[in-house]
């Protein structure tokens, strides 16, 4: 009976997973969708002390205008990310700090780069919730 027991837990994990991670998948094609409709393109490699910076350049279009932290997180797309993703915003935030600020490589910047990693991150870190909440789950029943 447990090893059923076992088995049940594992098909609800995966639907759970399946779920988040098809939610996850339909976030980002807003997420990015919204980027490239909402941002400029980036005709030169933007300059460090230029006024006007965008916060993120991916493949030649800069989102954010200006550098406050108060601007950027304005944008609704990226609000809802910073919030939803905040384990890998944190978990990447030392290629901001770590990578020099005149990185730009293929038409992407360093918090482009920044950007596209928290994209497949996202994916890992949904299993990983659906597998911790499964663990607490189990745990909780034992007692």
């Amino acid at each position: 009976m447990a090893e059923g027991g076992s088995m049940v837990t594992t098909g609800i994990r995966r639907r759970y997973i399946l779920w988040l991670l098809a939610a996850n998948g339909l976030f980002w094609v807003w997420f990015w969708a919204y980027f490239f409709t909402h941002a400029t393109v980036v005709t030169t490699r933007p300059v460090q002390w230029e006024a006007s910076v965008p916060w993120a350049v991916v493949l030649g279009r800069g989102l954010g205008n200006g550098s406050s932290l108060a601007s950027v997180l304005g944008v609704p797309a990226v609000r809802a990310a910073t919030i939803l993703y905040l384990p890998c915003f944190i978990l990447t935030w030392p290629i901001s700090r770590w990578m020099p600020s005149a990185f730009y490589f293929g038409g992407i910047d360093c918090q482009g780069l920044r950007l596209l990693l928290i994209t497949t991150l996202s994916f890992f870190q949904w299993i990983l919730v659906v597998r911790l909440f499964t663990a607490i789950g189990k745990a909780i029943r034992r007692f």
